[in-house]
């Protein structure tokens, strides 16, 4: 956690943090739990997937945090940097080592079950599901441009890694009379403009699809319609990303 946490963090800082695992056969899971930072580029946190600012990096984090990172490269080198003016509460999170796998050829996330005999299993985060041909690959529950009729996940592409330049995608939600679609998010950052022309989430409401707001940045929304449709449809541009968004819709 930052210092001083849950209290403002000191103008002028700059922390590392170094996770190491023990050994060649384990997996080290961080996940940050509470985010709270002026933003880029005056205070952020970057994660780099090794013991060094060399290694191919997470971030920077601006708005919101990375959520849950996964790796099996032995180590994780956080740093962050506070400018000279405002401050904020900062971050707090947590690591865990675990035993890794090294049978199953995992997309994500694995699980060592038992060693003698020795069982690995795939898992998949809650917005994925393992293929039913592949036991090993998560795909995305509602991927771009699908049709929804019942309450689940929708995350952007790659999610929480950057999405893609040049994304064109939607999910078209529908339900019957006398319901309620409400879409909300626990995880959102978007490339931000004061007008999001660059990359956002739009919510296009009903028949005569009218927009109930366009979104990016960090500020998360969350949208209610009574109407038979909800087109909720995200862009980005050709240059700039952010990890997206993780979100849920319901339907009551």
């Amino acid at each position: 956690m930052t210092s001083n946490y849950p209290l403002d963090y000191d103008n002028d800082t700059f922390c590392t943090w170094t996770i190491v695992s023990p050994g060649s056969d384990t997996t080290i899971t961080l996940s940050i739990t509470e985010y709270e930072v002026e933003g880029c580029p005056n205070d952020y946190l970057k994660i780099y997937e090794g013991n060094s600012t060399q290694d191919h990096v997470f971030g920077p984090f601006c708005t919101s945090g990375p959520g849950v990172l996964t790796t099996t490269g032995g180590s994780f080198h956080l740093v962050f940097t506070s400018d000279f003016s405002i401050t904020k509460r900062g971050f707090r999170g947590f690591y865990s080592i675990k035993d890794a796998c090294i049978v199953e050829k995992c997309s994500h996330n694995c699980e060592v079950m038992s060693f003698n005999p020795r069982v690995e299993l795939c898992t998949c985060p809650d917005w994925m599901i393992l293929e039913t041909s592949n036991a090993s690959r998560c795909i995305e529950i509602n991927g771009c441009n699908t049709i929804m009729t019942a309450s689940g996940p929708i995350a952007t592409p790659l999610f929480p890694e950057f999405y893609s330049e040049n994304v064109n995608c939607f999910w078209n939600i529908s339900k019957g009379n006398n319901r309620e679609i409400t879409v909300s998010f626990s995880d959102f950052e978007i490339e931000e403009r004061w007008d999001c022309g660059y990359d956002s989430v739009e919510f296009l409401d009903g028949p005569e699809a009218t927009s109930l707001g366009k979104f990016c940045g960090g500020m998360a929304p969350t949208i209610t319609s009574r109407n038979i449709f909800l087109l909720v449809v995200f862009v980005s541009d050709d240059s700039v990303s952010g990890r997206g968004f993780k979100g849920k819709v319901t339907i009551t």
